[in-house]
């Protein structure tokens, strides 16, 4: 067993990457499939996704970088269709166990990481649906950050309570927390999802 980051570790060289690379790249397909993995019900991480440059003298065994991209791909003078995706950087997430059959355990706290981002991803989709009489784009800003926020204190509450995964018992509550609050927000699945605005114009 060993200890496992989360996102913070490596929070200033994905940020630099995401602002001048991610916008060109995240939705575009085929450079997506090999810089990221998008979050999907249906595509669980595995070790072979931590392609990232290994720290050797690091006390963590592993370390995920996940976060939440945002991008509004169509709006008029009423609406606003927003694209939002929860993503994995392969590049910039690293691991140390060289037997890619092995680590199950391992590998479910990283996913857990990644379901976090996850989690309030679908928190910001609820979030925005629920504003009433939004006449600017200046909410879609404002929410996403104070999520954002709030995701950080999250993954890093996560670490602290499972002690890095070490505590098994707080690792299983975890489990069963984070499977629980996916379910819930289940309806706010979707990385599409239509604002309509109340005036003539936006204003980003």
């Amino acid at each position: 067993m060993g200890i496992f980051g989360s996102m913070k570790e490596v929070m200033k060289k994905a940020l630099i990457f995401f602002l001048f690379i991610a916008p060109y790249s995240v939705f575009s397909q085929g450079f997506s499939d090999y810089y990221f993995v998008l979050w999907s019900d249906h595509r669980r991480l595995n070790w072979n996704d931590f392609v990232g440059v290994v720290r050797p003298y690091s006390h963590y065994t592993a370390v995920t970088s996940s976060r939440i991209y945002t991008d509004d791909f169509y709006h008029s003078s009423d609406t606003i269709k927003i694209k939002m995706v929860s993503v994995f950087d392969k590049f910039v997430s690293w691991t140390k166990i060289k037997d890619t059959s092995a680590g199950k355990y391992e590998l479910k706290h990283e996913q857990d990481h990644f379901d976090i981002t996850e989690i309030y991803a679908r928190k910001i989709r609820r979030a925005l649906c629920q504003v009433n009489n939004m006449t600017t784009y200046g909410p879609v800003d404002s929410i996403t950050e104070i999520y954002n926020a709030e995701l950080d204190k999250e993954e890093d509450k996560y670490d602290i309570e499972t002690n890095n995964s070490i505590d098994e018992d707080e690792q299983k509550k975890w489990n069963v927390k984070v499977e629980k609050e996916l379910d819930e927000l289940d309806a706010y699945k979707d990385n599409v999802f239509v604002i309509k605005l109340q005036e003539n114009r936006i204003n980003k």
